[in-house]
């Protein structure tokens, strides 16, 4: 799930179309891994943590009502004068962290998920050998860290950390497995995780949901639309890459296997290459066909603009879905 913002209720549009017991039945679908950075983490968040409970059928529904109702200026963003004046940012997440524990209870529940969101490490950490700096963190959860409300009081804080915009949120900090850092927006490094929720997943299918079209027209590079525009750059760039890494691996796992038939021959073949635990996978994109109105914060202020988004969500949902189901029922 990626981010885009107040654009983020697109996102909650599809999730009630892939809720309803009908499609999920008519799919197979059987969601387990639920990946999201920036405003996708905080729907991320919130979808995982209703699959734990197994309140799949409500999850859309639920979610699409809190940014129809909820995310507002006045909810959402709390001005931080410290953050002014110390010129790190305009507001805190405060309002995001009270949204998220207004909306978003804990329950004990019995259904495996993992949820993983990403995070900007604004002050970098050593990884690999020779050590470089990267500032790419992925956190995840699963299982009982949604049960209590205090393990998912860390669910809420890294959520809102993913969606915590630089220069327009002050870094939040955050302490993630003994170490403390402070987090900005995960969009900055990677909007969609792709990657990260089919590694050694065993998944079979993915669904993308971005409320960009796959094919964006140029656009004005003036004021807004130039924020903008950067904005949907962060989101799109990796995206696009990540995609065609999967589809052009997809169909060289596919060429090798009607190449090499024998299997043990093939699994060697694939170790020495680095591929050992990919196999192929189905990407479903779900995307709307033109640009969504309006810029990445103008839902802020028209609850109308939000239901439009919400709205528009379904319709690409359902049109993403409409082939698969119909191949399923032959």
């Amino acid at each position: 799930m990626t981010g885009a913002a107040v654009k983020g209720a697109f996102t909650a549009g599809a999730l009630t179309v892939l809720s309803d017991p009908a499609v999920r039945a008519g799919l197979n679908l059987h969601v387990r891994r639920v990946y999201g950075t920036s405003s996708g983490a905080l729907n991320a968040a919130f979808y995982a943590t209703m699959l734990r409970t197994g309140d799949h059928a409500l999850a859309g529904d639920q979610l699409a009502r809190v940014w129809v109702d909820d995310v507002t200026l006045w909810n959402a963003f709390s001005l931080s004068w410290r953050g002014i004046f110390g010129l790190r940012g305009l507001f805190n997440t405060r309002s995001l962290v009270a949204l998220m524990r207004k909306r978003l209870k804990a329950k004990p529940g019995s259904e495996h998920v993992t949820l993983g969101m990403v995070v900007t490490n604004a002050q970098g950490r050593a990884i690999g050998e020779p050590p470089h700096t990267s500032y790419e963190h992925l956190v995840t959860f699963s299982d009982d860290d949604f049960d209590t409300e205090a393990s998912l009081d860390r669910v809420r804080h890294v959520a809102a950390a993913s969606a915590s915009i630089p220069g327009l949120f002050v870094p939040m900090k955050l302490d993630v497995n003994g170490q403390s850092f402070e987090a900005v927006d995960g969009g900055v490094v990677d909007d969609t995780p792709l990657n990260s929720a089919i590694a050694g997943s065993g998944v079979r299918r993915v669904f993308v949901i971005s409320p960009d079209p796959a094919d964006t027209p140029p656009v004005s590079l003036r004021g807004p639309s130039l924020v903008s525009q950067m904005l949907d750059i962060l989101i799109q760039q990796r995206l696009v890459r990540d995609l065609r890494t999967i589809r052009q691996r997809t169909k060289a796992i596919d060429r090798l296997t009607q190449i090499l038939t024998d299997d043990a021959v093939r699994a060697r073949v694939l170790d020495a290459i680095g591929w050992k635990d990919h196999h192929p996978i189905e990407v479903v994109e779900i995307r709307p066909e033109e640009l969504l109105p309006g810029q990445s914060f103008s839902g802020l202020l028209s609850k109308s603009l939000r239901e439009e988004y919400v709205h528009a969500g379904m319709i690409a949902a359902k049109r993403a879905i409409t082939p698969l189901l119909a191949s399923a029922a032959l």
